[in-house]
């Protein structure tokens, strides 16, 4: 999880947030 935000979050900030609170839910 947190490697995949640290690779997202340059391209998709926003989506990393939606995509990480999704993820943090489940």
């Amino acid at each position: 999880e947190i490697i995949g935000r640290e690779v997202l979050v340059p391209e998709y900030p926003q989506l990393t947030g939606a995509i990480g609170a999704a993820l943090y839910a489940m």
